[in-house]
């Protein structure tokens, strides 16, 4: 049957190097990879040591081009030179079961086993990832939070305290995989998942326990009612009321006083009138007096709001009278019709 060269990488025997010097990286050990494993001082290295006369990238073991289960270690243009048992190379060179290796002051010895390699799932490469770990979720989640709250006080905005706590944890996260010396998939499907969890968490919390305080809304994070359609619809006692008022008939241009408008306070803590308005599409020919812009009622406590009409043309004219409060969101403000007659 024809073996190709898929077949030869799977079952080729496995192929490790244990380090030897310097003493502090004794017995760190390294599978060879399929794709070959790079040795050098840079932290991008398959096999990352910090030797003090070690290149950047100084050589690679890897797999040979001739018989099944041949390897070979090439130079990578290094400084000092790569040696086999104390010969230096000078292009690629075999590797034999039980060789040493010499990268300038690191030594490595080479072992070939009798096992194959695998195909390692992209789940069991996750569980044995250095950089995915409760560690690296913790940070990610407070970078989460602190996102959350740098945005949530600066922009104001619900979608912006999003990306902020979006953000840092794949910041994060970008740092530890890349501390840990993850690479390729692993490292890519570490910062998603981590950074996505991230995020979960702290929009859950801070959904469980309220607001930030700084920001003075309801909502956190941007709403999605699906996620909230199991619970029973709630329909809230409005806090403030306001009843319509019909201001009766006036000659065209003509100024009169309507009844005044009561602003009566029924909720919790106290109540600020930021600002009255009146909007519609008559709204020019009603007036709203000052009385109740800025003013604080506790609750049970009235306002007493000045209203006056002077219709522009003849007819019915009609308007809504809008009080603006430090209610959240989603209250726009305290509604009540506006009602008049102009006679011609």
């Amino acid at each position: 049957m024809k073996a190709y060269a898929t077949d030869t990488a799977i079952y080729r025997p496995t192929a490790t190097l244990t380090v030897v010097a310097p003493p502090a990286e004794d017995g760190r050990t390294v599978t060879i990879e399929p794709r070959g494993t790079v040795i050098g001082r840079d932290a991008g290295c398959d096999l990352a040591i910090a030797g003090e006369h070690l290149s950047r990238r100084h050589a690679a073991v890897r797999p040979g081009h001739g018989t099944t289960g041949e390897y070979e270690v090439v130079d990578l243009g290094s400084a000092n030179g790569t040696r086999i048992n104390g010969e230096l190379i000078a292009g690629p060179s075999p590797l034999r079961d039980g060789d040493r290796l010499t990268l300038a002051d690191v030594e490595l010895g080479f072992r070939i086993g009798d096992r194959p390699w695998e195909r390692r799932s992209l789940p069991r490469e996750l569980r044995e990832a250095p950089g995915f770990s409760p560690g690296a979720l913790l940070l990610a989640v407070l970078g989460s939070v602190v996102g959350a709250v740098l945005t949530g006080v600066l922009s104001k905005s619900d979608w912006g305290t999003l990306a902020g706590a979006a953000l840092l944890p794949v910041v994060s996260t970008i740092f530890t995989t890349r501390r840990a010396g993850e690479k390729g998939r692993v490292r890519a499907a570490a910062i998603v998942i981590l950074s996505l969890i991230a995020l979960f968490v702290t929009w859950g919390g801070f959904r469980l326990v309220g607001t930030l305080p700084a920001v003075d809304r309801n909502t956190t994070f941007p709403q999605f009612p699906e996620l909230d359609a199991a619970k029973p619809p709630e329909t809230p006692k409005p806090v403030a009321e306001l009843d319509p008022v019909d201001c009766g008939g006036a000659g065209i241009g003509e100024e009169i006083a309507c009844s005044a408008a009561t602003i009566r306070y029924n909720g919790g803590g106290r109540l600020h009138i930021t600002r009255v308005e009146v909007t519609g599409r008559d709204a020019r020919d009603f007036t709203a007096g000052p009385e109740c812009t800025d003013a604080w009622l506790s609750p049970g406590e009235t306002c007493q709001l000045t209203l006056r009409f002077r219709p522009g043309n003849a007819g019915k004219r009609q308007a809504t009278l809008v009080i603006h409060q430090n209610l959240p969101k989603p209250d726009r403000g305290t509604r009540a019709s506006l009602a008049g007659v102009g006679n011609g």
